[in-house]
């Protein structure tokens, strides 16, 4: 059955964006609005519907005989499910694509970026003319403008998708004659966890995660008896307090500038030997500075507890995330696949009624070298 190639416009203004929002919160925030939709159903070309139009179109297709492709689609694909009811038979993603094919040699994997970098095409600049416009503030002619850009959008997304499913791209040559059809199953899987979330978090287990991680946080600050958390957070001032108790500062040399710098990481040889010192309060500075600065646990507390309240957990995983072993990475602000083990983050994943997590770890799986002549 034809393909149904989609590129969904939608509002969005100097607060409200993707660059201010995750994907997530952006799709299903109250300001969400659908601006015109350009569809193409198998080779046909791209036709830029109304909001309504589109909405009476998806009505009528029985989803289970259609794949979707979008360039995008964990954006695309959830506007499709969460606001439409679509449930395709297989997710397709022209960008999950890309990166497996591009991978290291893209420094953006924007469409504009791709298109260029496989000579598909040119990306229009018609969506910046669209910033803080609601469909009521478009005339005539200037939605028809915006259809052009979108359809032309569709036609870029459309043109890379067929490149790389043939193997054509110039990419990787010799590797493989057309992209697998294994990894169509892979992606659409990867994109199915995001635009049909399953997991629920627990709210009561995080908000009390919270509370004591903030909680801990003063309390090394008062061990440490430091009242004002600058002090930690700036690395001179920092260097600062520990000269005041005669300790040497730790260096190290930057791998990005060659010249010398603070040696403050966590896992920094003399940050470490610097929690053993002999002396209690420059022990006690030392672990306040690493709880203080170490903001992961609180920051994605707050996250998950943001997405919990909107709703089910969607997983945004990167296929093809990683540049060069190509391996699946975290997107959307949150890395689900690396919640500490034991810790609440991981404890307040759960699922639905009737069904039980199974929590698997495959112990050293990247690569952490490869060895190009091999390749």
């Amino acid at each position: 059955m034809p393909i149904f190639n989609v590129d969904f416009e939608t509002y969005y203004d100097s607060e409200y964006s993707l660059s201010s929002l995750s994907t997530e919160a952006y799709i299903r925030d109250p300001r969400f609005e659908v601006i015109g939709v350009s569809v193409s159903i198998g080779d046909s070309p791209p036709r830029w519907l109304e909001e309504a139009e589109f909405r009476t179109l998806v009505e009528g297709v029985v989803w289970g005989q259609h794949d979707w492709m979008s360039y995008h689609t964990q954006f695309d694909g959830a506007i499709a499910a969460w606001h439409y009811g679509v449930n395709p038979r297989r997710w397709l993603c022209s960008l999950s694509m890309a990166r497996a094919v591009v991978g290291g040699y893209a420094k953006s994997f924007s469409l504009g970026a791709i298109s260029k970098a496989l000579g598909v095409g040119e990306k229009g600049t018609e969506v910046i003319r669209a910033k803080g416009k609601h469909r009521r503030d478009f005339t005539s002619e200037e939605w028809l403008t915006y259809g052009d850009y979108s359809n032309n959008d569709n036609n870029l997304s459309r043109a890379i998708y067929l490149l790389t499913l043939a193997g054509q791209h110039g990419f990787l040559t010799g590797s493989i004659d057309k992209f697998p059809d294994q990894e169509l199953e892979v992606i659409d899987a990867t994109v199915r966890m995001f635009t049909e979330p399953r997991f629920m978090l627990d709210r009561v287990g995080l908000s009390a995660h919270l509370a004591n991680v903030k909680h801990e946080k003063e309390a090394a600050l008062a061990r440490a008896g430091v009242t004002d958390k600058a002090l930690l957070m700036s690395n001179p001032k920092f260097a600062s307090l520990l000269r005041a108790y005669g300790v040497p500062v730790p260096m190290k040399t930057s791998l990005v500038t060659g010249k010398p710098t603070y040696a403050f990481a966590k896992t920094d040889k003399g940050m470490e030997e610097l929690l053993e010192h002999p002396l209690p309060e420059v022990q006690a500075l030392v672990a306040a500075r690493i709880k203080n600065k170490t903001t992961l646990e609180e920051t994605r507390t707050q996250k998950m507890l943001a997405v919990e309240a909107r709703g089910l957990a969607p997983m945004y995983i990167k296929y093809a995330g990683a540049d060069q072993t190509q391996r699946a990475s975290g997107g959307d602000g949150i890395n689900w696949q690396n919640n500490p083990r034991g810790g609440m983050l991981r404890w307040s994943m759960m699922a639905p009624p009737g069904h039980v997590c199974v929590v698997i770890d495959s112990s050293n799986v990247e690569a952490r070298g490869v060895d190009l002549s091999l390749i």
